[in-house]
């Protein structure tokens, strides 16, 4: 069979960084390796989706909603600056919402905290802090349900009512999760939190190293679901709703839909994935968006 040189995927030793700032991996940090006309055509398909989803994302919802703490680990009783913040380049504050359209939570094995964050005129994220007893905890945050209308006049955060000439109306929320004080062995982090659309890891996150696969689960109002799963790492790309992995899941017997990520670089990943429902007359989609975040050694 034919071949044609290729960029791999697989960096070499060095080439990212697993602290908080990862650089982008330059190209000469890929070794080249052989790739067949299949793989060429599966990849051309899996980029032509990419693109497509991307076009196809309305103006005012397409931002990405994440919560990102200032550190991953902390001592017990030390404070954890973290922001909120929606952006089209990954880890990157492009955009910061309605602070009224913010819920802001800490979930732990000892409860539930909520959270108050705050804004500045004219920044870009949204504020906060919390203390933890340095176990296992998900710092959540949830952007509440926004109506949009796409109309021939343009986008208007309105129902159908308001916009009788709407070619559709939809439903727009997001949900963000990472974890913090990842412990290897502590079954906490592979618990969910009770998010309307929620990615659960079936494999301890604590315990990943880099180039070994996690195991995650879907819930949609807990219960598990089909989806199309998205992954990227801090520093993989500067290009807007890029991702470095795209996978889907497949059925389990144990678990039901479970998909698999290749962690195939140390530092911070975000997991994503979307579901859309019928909602009421008054919408043609509920959009449910959702992020988990966690580090990988």
């Amino acid at each position: 069979m034919s071949t044609f040189p290729r960029v791999s995927l697989r960096p070499t030793a060095g080439a990212v960084s697993s602290g908080r700032t990862a650089p982008a991996i330059p190209f000469n940090a890929y070794d080249l390796m052989p790739l067949n006309a299949l793989e060429i055509a599966a990849m051309k398909f899996l980029l032509a989706i990419g693109l497509i989803t991307a076009l196809g994302a309305a103006p005012a919802a397409a931002h990405e909603f994440l919560v990102m703490p200032a550190k991953m680990q902390a001592e017990p009783g030390e404070a954890i600056a973290f922001d909120i913040h929606s952006t089209h380049v990954f880890f990157k504050a492009e955009e910061m919402e309605n602070v009224e359209s913010v819920r802001a939570a800490l979930v732990a094995a000892n409860g539930k905290q909520s959270l108050e964050v705050s804004g500045k005129e004219g920044a870009l994220k949204l504020e906060g802090e919390v203390s933890t007893d340095g176990k296992p905890a998900w710092l959540t945050a949830h952007r509440l349900g926004q109506t949009w209308s796409k109309t021939p006049r343009g986008w208007f955060q309105s129902g159908r009512s308001e916009n009788p000439d709407a070619e559709f109306t939809n439903k727009y929320e997001k949900f963000t999760k990472v974890l913090v004080n990842a412990e290897a062995g502590n079954a906490f982090a592979m618990k969910p939190v009770g998010q309307a659309l929620e990615i659960v890891p079936l494999t301890d996150p604590a315990a990943l190293n880099s180039g070994e696969e996690i195991q995650v689960q879907v819930l949609h109002d807990g219960k598990p679901i089909a989806a199309t799963v998205s992954a990227t790492f801090e520093g993989f790309s500067e290009t807007p709703n890029t991702f470095a992995y795209l996978t889907e899941t497949l059925k389990d017997e144990a678990h039901g839909h479970v998909a698999k990520v290749k962690t195939w670089a140390p530092g911070v990943w975000m997991i994503r994935v979307e579901h859309r429902t019928a909602d009421t007359p008054e919408i043609d989609e509920h959009v449910l968006r959702s992020v988990m975040l966690f580090e990988v050694q």
